[in-house]
């Protein structure tokens, strides 16, 4: 007759039985139905001595080879542990140790910088820029390196609140003493704003020049948003023979166009106006400022102020309104807008 050795249960509480053959055995394959998880820890195995005997053998057989599986695998994890390139390895030695803080550099650190490269080149110090700064030499040679490099963003994104107040806090050092027209920064200047924002200086630049300034000029002058492309164009035409005797100084100057600088208005004639009107024309026929005239005039014949989006109505609150704080908390009391 069969023997059977009682092990558990299935899920439909039927009886699981292995067979156990008189000769010494070698394996156990089970069901693939059995379900383990169920099977109860306090299972107790109803079996005679000789039965025991090879139930224990079996279950050490399990251990054994199970704990040879382990092994194995740490080993494989230690290999590839010890694989590890040069490279990686002084990665990893150089991490910064844990609950350590990376401090930023800020933008005065990075004028600091600038200023070492201009007047050094590759001949600077890393080691005396590092102790003069009270940083470590890793991370001083890491911010020359961007700094030098030149791969900054330049991708065309909008600008955040947080950028345009930065730039604002750069730019308005100068307002004691300067009227706010004449107000600009140097290129080592621009660069630091630049590596602190990550942006391409020439983009900051031009947000404050075409931006930022005119708003606070226009704001104060009454101009905000006034259109003015055909109250240029038709002055132009009606006061200079051609485009290159354009006085823009003069221009710009004129009451009409106050709150305008020179950079507003020449980007707002070439880089507009006179742009759309050669879309009419002949690569090599000439453009007069009358052409630019009569176009201007037919295509914005409803006058009054510039379409702008909610959006951009309420960054220009918010940068007009910091400024205004700035100023109020500086004590200028007075100040001119443009260079007399």
């Amino acid at each position: 007759s069969e023997r059977h050795l009682y092990i558990g249960v299935n899920k439909d509480d039927t009886d699981v039985k292995i067979n156990l053959l008189d000769t010494k055995p070698t394996k156990i394959k089970l069901k693939q139905e059995i379900d383990f998880k169920e099977v109860s820890h306090e299972t107790k195995c109803q079996v005679n001595n000789n039965k025991e005997n090879n139930v224990s053998k079996l279950t050490r057989e399990f251990k054994v080879r199970t704990k040879n599986r382990k092994n194995q695998n740490k080993s494989k994890e230690t290999t590839q542990d010890l694989d590890l390139d040069a490279n990686s390895t002084k990665r990893r030695k150089t991490q910064r140790k844990v609950g350590s803080k990376r401090t930023l550099f800020t933008p005065e650190e990075d004028l600091i910088v600038l200023e070492a490269i201009e007047k050094f080149g590759d001949k600077i110090s890393i080691n005396k820029l590092a102790k003069q700064m009270n940083r470590g030499y890793t991370g001083i040679k890491r911010r020359i390196e961007k700094l030098k490099s030149k791969k900054l963003s330049t991708g065309r994104r909008g600008f955040t609140l947080i950028e345009d107040l930065t730039i604002m806090d750069a730019v308005l050092i100068q307002l004691p003493g300067r009227s706010l027209e004449m107000i600009d920064l140097s290129h080592t200047e621009w660069n630091c704003i630049a590596a602190s924002l990550d942006r391409d200086k020439s983009c900051l630049d031009q947000r404050w020049k075409y931006f930022l300034k005119p708003w606070l000029l226009q704001f104060f002058s009454g101009t905000l948003n006034l259109d003015i492309r055909r109250m240029l164009a038709n002055y132009l035409a009606e006061h200079y023979e051609d485009i290159d005797s354009v006085d823009w100084y003069s221009v710009a100057g004129k009451p009409k166009f106050a709150g305008n600088t020179i950079d507003g208005l020449k980007r707002l004639f070439f880089a507009s106006l006179l742009q759309q009107t050669k879309q009419g024309f002949s690569a090599n026929q000439e453009v007069t400022l009358k052409d630019v005239a009569d176009y201007t005039n037919a295509k914005f014949n409803d006058g009054g102020s510039n379409y702008i989006t909610t959006k951009a109505l309420k960054r220009q609150t918010e940068v007009i309104d910091y400024f205004k704080q700035h100023v109020q908390k500086q004590g200028i009391g007075n100040f001119d807008l443009c260079s007399k």
